[in-house]
């Protein structure tokens, strides 16, 4: 915050307000550090929310308000290394069996002792029109045509 100098002051306290879609208010109250202001709103549940400052300075009330969002985070874009013991205890959770390398060998077996595992037969299918197949469209071309000529010379119309 500045005074009419434009120097940066934080002797009056700054509240902000935040308001969820769902109509929650989170009230707080900016912390002085040096000669500015610092918040730290902890974490928001996902999703839309609006705020609006306050701050009154040498009698004069200041707002600002304005709108922001909150995605949800995707852990495993941050953390690349491979967590072995929940690894294991995910595999335990849903009825599976953690491999360590040496075990490899072995895992066709195991997965056929299983049983759940069923293979799959795809098939890919292809219609061609009857046009498109040259050979044939001159074949009943040149039929079409003998017989146009027959009926023609030989009289039978």
């Amino acid at each position: 915050m500045y005074n009419k100098s434009y120097e940066l002051i934080n002797e009056p306290d700054v509240r902000l307000i935040i308001t969820s879609e769902k109509g929650k208010e989170y009230t707080y109250t900016f912390n002085k550090s040096g000669k500015a202001y610092s918040l730290n709103a902890g974490t928001l549940p996902v999703g839309n929310y609006k705020f609006l400052g306050k701050v009154s300075n040498g009698g004069e009330q200041l707002t600002y308000n304005g709108q922001f969002s909150v995605q949800p985070i995707q852990l495993e874009q941050y953390e690349t290394t491979a967590d072995h013991r929940l690894l294991r205890l995910l595999s335990e959770q849903y009825g599976g069996k953690m491999v360590s390398e040496a075990e490899m060998g072995s895992l066709p077996d195991m997965i056929k002792a299983m049983g759940t595992v069923k293979p799959v037969i795809y098939e890919n299918a292809t219609t061609r029109s009857l046009i498109n197949i040259k050979w044939l469209f001159a074949l009943l071309l040149v039929l079409i045509a003998t017989e146009w000529f027959l009926r023609r010379y030989l009289g039978s119309y």
